[in-house]
């Protein structure tokens, strides 16, 4: 099994175990991310998408366990530097692949319905990087981490909601190569998205 299918593997037998509750809601998530701080040199602005299970297992109807399986892809960020009067140029770009699980916190209104998520993640985070020299090298490492989401839902018909949303995401520092040296940088960005709602029975 590839390292990288490890963690959604994980989060799958979670799943598993969580969906024998009666109700269940699929969410289909796509949209943007965008690194943030000093991991803004290694990668630019792409895409993510998400498929999210929020199983009513709380007593309060308020509140929700959520199970969410995630990739998303920053786009090939290219950087100049000169070492000894000598000009390199390096690419880079980066994948993240898992899952998590949280809580997610709607009120049970019928038409609009603002609702703020909070998950723990593990995500495989991946860097492909190439030099001048067209030496190129992929690397993956297993991270955790956590992702804050908040957005509005809007029901258009019974069992199908449409969803806008935006939040923030960040892991733990994983070795990353930055022009001539190896650093240790934390993964963080934030992600603007849009998606649909779907009530399905268990």
């Amino acid at each position: 099994m590839n390292k990288r299918q490890i963690p959604v593997m994980l989060v799958a037998a979670i799943v598993l175990l969580l969906c024998s509750q009666a109700e269940s809601a699929i969410s289909l998530r796509a949209g943007m991310a965008t690194p943030m701080s000093e991991f803004n040199d290694l990668a630019k602005t792409g895409w993510s998408a998400e498929v999210l299970a929020d199983v009513r297992s709380l007593p309060v109807s308020a509140f929700t366990i959520v199970v969410v399986f995630n990739t998303s892809h920053l786009a090939q960020r290219k950087y100049d530097f000169s070492v000894a009067g000598e000009t390199h140029t390096q690419k880079s770009q980066m994948t993240f692949t898992g899952g998590g699980i949280g809580l997610r916190v709607m009120p049970p209104t019928p038409v609009f319905k603002p609702f703020a998520e909070l998950l723990s993640r593990v995500s495989s985070v991946q860097q492909d990087f190439r030099d001048n020299a067209d030496k190129a090298s992929m690397e993956s490492k297993t991270k955790l981490g956590y992702e804050i989401n908040a957005g509005l839902r809007y029901g258009v018909s019974p069992g199908v909601d449409l969803e806008l949303g935006g939040g923030y995401t960040a892991f733990s520092k994983t070795k990353l190569k930055h022009k001539d040296t190896t650093s240790e940088i934390a993964p963080r960005g934030w992600q603007a998205f849009v998606g649909v709602a779907l009530t399905i029975g268990l």
